[in-house]
């Protein structure tokens, strides 16, 4: 059994790098308006594009740990991510900022989710721990978005939008290592439940016949949709009214 402390310090900094990294990369929308090819019509369908894709990717998450492991799925997830943000910059067309911002990028982030990290901390740890591991766990989620971004606005004013990109790919390169101490055996190798196994359908149709379960996917809607714009338009908003109202309203 791995030692609670590694796994919980393994999945809180996986947690806060992709986590902080999401919530930071709309910061630099300015930046990349800034493009002659572009238009913030442009930049808003590929942010929008991304949290439709990072939203239906994320339980898929789930399946391709079960087939190919934990650590291997955080491993593509958070290279798919670093690989998305290293192209921002570069992306200077609708086509390739899609890609890099709306595919690569919010795919990856979710990929490398919650699920896959909180799955692979319950399978490394004993029933007993899981839960305390849970609340450190998500707490680190909180403390990435908390503090990534001020550091990022910080990098962006001093350094320009570039630079803030590119720290947040080396972030993501360098939590690399800790997918390994979350590794976990794919769902075929693992000790087989004496409870029947359901496919990927069945337990869709399951979940969509249980009203709680509805009830909460629509309580995490209407929070990502506010959240979502929030992160992604409201500092553009500032900014505007800052111009517009120098000395404040």
């Amino acid at each position: 059994m791995k030692s609670i402390i590694f796994v919980i310090l393994a999945a809180g900094a996986i947690i806060s790098v992709v986590f902080g990294a999401r919530q930071t990369i709309p910061l630099s929308i300015s930046g990349i308006n800034s493009s002659d090819a572009l238009d913030y019509l442009d930049i808003s369908f590929a942010f929008a594009l991304g949290q439709l894709i990072n939203g239906a990717i994320t339980p898929l998450g789930g399946a391709i740990a079960d087939r190919f492991g934990s650590g291997k799925t955080l491993l593509i997830g958070i290279i798919l991510s670093a690989l998305g943000c290293a192209l921002i910059p570069s992306s200077d067309t609708l086509l390739s900022l899609t890609f890099s911002v709306g595919i690569l990028s919010a795919g990856g982030s979710g990929i490398a989710g919650m699920p896959v990290v909180m799955s692979a901390v319950n399978k490394l740890l004993p029933p007993e721990k899981a839960g305390l591991a849970f609340g450190f766990i998500n707490a680190g989620g909180s403390i990435g978005q908390f503090v990534f971004a001020p550091l990022a606005a910080l990098i962006i004013v001093t350094y320009g939008w570039q630079v803030s990109i590119y720290a947040l790919c080396i972030l993501l390169i360098l939590i690399l290592p800790f997918c390994w101490t979350l590794r976990s055996l794919p769902e075929a190798k693992q000790k087989k439940s004496p409870l029947p196994s359901l496919t990927l359908l069945e337990t869709l149709t399951l979940a969509f016949k249980t009203p709680s379960y509805i009830f909460l996917l629509l309580g995490f809607f209407v929070c990502g949709f506010h959240v979502a714009f929030v992160i992604t338009h409201m500092p553009g908003v500032f900014a505007v009214c800052r111009h517009l109202y120098p000395g404040g309203l």
